[in-house]
């Protein structure tokens, strides 16, 4: 039994330095709120936690003030220049449905 045991992290170390396990997309379970437009497709957004993120939402139009949740997959990164002129960097997410879309057209 120890010896399958070992067997099997041996396995696992393995795949997951040749990026087998890390091919994955990060998924998230957000409540989010639009505070800035971006396009009609994507928009900053605050999440419960008042972390800043961006949206991109597919099937729908997006505008301030909407709130959306449910599962959202990490896929990017947004940089932006606030108006105080500080850059910041933010963590872009997509319904995993629209993200499951995207992934069948390849």
């Amino acid at each position: 039994m120890k010896r399958y045991f070992l067997l099997i992290i041996a396995c696992l170390c393995l795949l997951g330095s040749c990026g087998v396990l890390n091919k994955a997309p990060q998924v998230d379970i957000l409540n989010l709120k639009v505070f800035q437009t971006l396009s009609k497709t994507e928009a900053l957004a605050r999440t419960s936690d008042f972390d800043v993120v961006k949206v991109i939402i597919l099937d729908d139009l997006v505008y301030d003030g909407k709130e959306y949740s449910g599962v959202f997959v990490l896929v990017d990164t947004y940089t932006y220049t606030t108006r105080d002129d500080i850059q910041k960097t933010v963590p872009v997410y997509m319904r995993r449905s629209d993200y499951k879309k995207i992934n069948k057209r390849k």
